[in-house]
């Protein structure tokens, strides 16, 4: 399965989560700069049922200051670091590291690199051990069609991708343009990286078929799939979330899926809900609970 979910700053201030199974949003920049809409976006994330992640853009120079004042605005949210070219700023690899020990030490969750091929390349095309040697992640950025096996998941530096940003002009709930990511993955194994630099182990359960879908269960995974006929899009979305008091609560599964069948990962036994968008835009389902 393959996660597909925005990722924004100030200039989609207001954008709707709705559908995204994960959010990513800058919160801050450099010493002085926090995204005006970062608040906002964190309680449509939480509204959506979308996974917050946050992101700081990396200035040259100041790594421990800098990781300071994000930290004082994002916490314990897990960020993505942001390492790219803005006019006469240039950050290289000791610039990250100094800013990743500096916010561990804080207390931060900071596993993810948006490093760019081509800011890679302007750098020197440098090593990047001294990053994997702290446990980082590559998200890459390359502008293309997206597949699964397409340029973006290429490795440089020593460093293989787990996220590529493939898009800078998506449109999304009516916004455009939008940038957008995608993982190789589960949504609770996305959760597992961007929190411990690790992918979780999953139990295997044996799961009930909710209803309205129908369902065939392996080990491991859950699979869902429409019934024959159903008329669709090229894409569809699927969310299932942790269920308390009657409403859903906690994402931990879903995505953009291609094709009638989705394969998602339940964490264990419990009650969830799940609700579903059969085509492009259109509304979602309303949320139904199941007991797995």
């Amino acid at each position: 399965m393959t996660l597909h979910f925005p990722d924004v700053s100030g200039y989609q201030a207001g954008i709707s989560f709705a559908g995204a199974p994960v959010a990513m949003v800058k919160a801050t920049e450099g010493t002085g700069y926090v995204n005006p809409d970062y608040a906002a976006a964190k309680a449509r994330a939480a509204s959506a049922g979308a996974y917050l992640c946050a992101y700081h853009f990396l200035r040259a120079g100041n790594g421990a200051a800098q990781a300071a004042w994000c930290y004082h605005h994002a916490g314990t949210t897990p960020l993505m670091l942001d390492m790219e070219l803005e006019g006469s700023s240039k950050p290289g690899v000791a610039d990250a590291a100094e800013f990743i020990h500096a916010y561990r030490a804080l207390g931060g969750r900071c596993f993810l690199l948006y490093l760019p091929h081509w800011y890679w390349q302007q750098i020197g095309s440098p090593s990047l051990r001294p990053l994997t040697d702290l446990g980082m992640l590559l998200v890459s950025s390359e502008y293309t069609t997206y597949s699964d096996t397409g340029p973006g998941w290429n490795a440089y530096g020593g460093m293989t991708p787990v996220v590529w940003q493939y898009t800078d002009s998506a449109t999304f709930n009516g916004v455009h343009p939008v940038d957008f990511n995608a993982y190789r993955g589960t949504l609770p194994e996305f959760i597992s990286l961007v929190t411990t630099g690790k992918k979780a182990a999953v139990e295997q359960h044996q799961y009930p078929v909710p209803a309205g879908l129908s369902q065939t269960v392996q080990p491991v995974e859950v699979h869902f799939g429409w019934e024959p006929g159903t008329p669709l899009s090229p894409h569809w979305r699927v969310q299932v979330a942790r269920w308390a008091g009657g409403k859903p609560g906690e994402p931990v599964a879903g995505g953009v899926v291609y094709g009638p069948h989705a394969a998602l990962t339940v964490p264990g036994p419990g009650e969830y809900g799940w609700r579903v968008q059969a085509a492009g835009d259109s509304p979602f389902t309303g949320w139904r609970a199941f007991t797995a």
